[in-house]
């Protein structure tokens, strides 16, 4: 078993309620490394919505939010793709995360909401920031949303229907 340069790092109970944290003493390397992927414990807890996990890793333990993985998606993106508003709304509002970086592929926080029909996350978005670009192929996130199969046509009317909250898309503003 290897040494620990600090006692448990973090217990986390199966319920995520309670976080046990018992000393970080010089723990950045560990608080910051990477799997083979590139992910990190603050990608996994934005991704999982564990808040409370993720501002103790950044407020206390001192892990940088700014590490991204190996295809160049971040917290923010990957809370986003999971549909987890409140860390989203935490790393933006808090921790001033850009709602527009791009992932290796060229796709924002936005794609990825809009590719898992996650609504509110996108209205969210839109809201604070959120530009409805086009990703490194050239896709829209209208194009993101019919792949993903969260828009069907209206069979009585020209608009398209969202099926997670039955807004009807009129028309959308792209920019280039």
């Amino acid at each position: 078993m290897a040494p620990y340069s600090c006692y448990n790092l973090i217990v986390l109970c199966v319920s995520h309620v309670i976080i046990s944290c018992l000393t970080l003493n010089n723990c950045s390397r560990l608080i910051n490394s990477q799997t083979c992927a590139g992910v990190t414990a603050t990608y996994l807890a934005a991704q999982q919505g564990h808040l409370e996990v993720l501002r103790y890793l950044v407020e206390e333990g001192g892990a940088s939010l700014k590490i991204l993985c190996h295809d160049r998606r971040s917290c923010l993106q990957a809370a986003a793709q999971t549909g987890q508003l409140e860390t989203i709304q935490w790393l933006v509002t808090c921790k001033k995360l850009d709602v527009n970086d791009r992932d290796f592929d060229g796709a924002t926080a936005l794609h990825f909401a809009v590719g898992q029909g996650h609504a509110e996350v996108v209205e969210w978005l839109l809201q604070n920031g959120g530009k409805m670009t086009r990703d490194s192929t050239g896709g829209t996130l209208l194009h993101t949303a019919v792949e993903q199969g969260h828009l069907k046509s209206d069979e009585d009317e020209e608009s398209v229907i969202c099926p997670q909250c039955e807004c009807h898309v009129i028309q959308l503003m792209w920019v280039e």
